[in-house]
């Protein structure tokens, strides 16, 4: 079964639980993206990842939407290309990754720091949709 995973910018829960509307947003399929948020979390904090998971206290926004944790904005928004693509070299490197092709796995990390520096910008949240 096909999943498509949706990162996208809202000012707030309410307007996220909708899913991405006609906003920004980054489209890609077939991997555990709410995992791989508390992965790439650790990896730039230097936070263990089940440590985070254990202590999120995000609320429930919707239907399988998720708000990305200010933490992990934050890193994503400060992190340099290189700093982004050792990121993604250790994050699919793991078991859990589901994502193989390093090149599409650097797209899809730097397109959501990407947005992160928006959110963090405009003062909207960074989501994600799994459907």
């Amino acid at each position: 079964m096909s999943s498509i995973i949706d990162f996208y910018l809202a000012p707030d829960d309410a307007a996220a639980a909708g899913g991405p509307g006609d906003g920004e947003s980054a489209e890609y399929g077939n991997f555990d993206a709410y995992t791989a948020l508390f992965e790439w979390e650790a990896l730039l904090t230097g936070r263990d990842a089940m440590e985070l998971i254990e202590s999120d206290d995000s609320p429930d926004v919707g239907d399988l939407v998720f708000r990305a944790r200010g933490e992990l904005v934050t890193a994503l928004a400060e992190a340099s290309p290189e700093r982004l693509a050792w990121v993604t070299r250790e994050w699919i490197a793991g078991d859990e990754a589901g994502v193989e092709d390093e090149e599409l796995a650097l797209e899809l990390v730097t397109e959501v720091a990407g947005l992160a520096r928006t959110a963090r910008a405009t003062g909207r949240h960074l989501y994600l949709q799994v459907s």
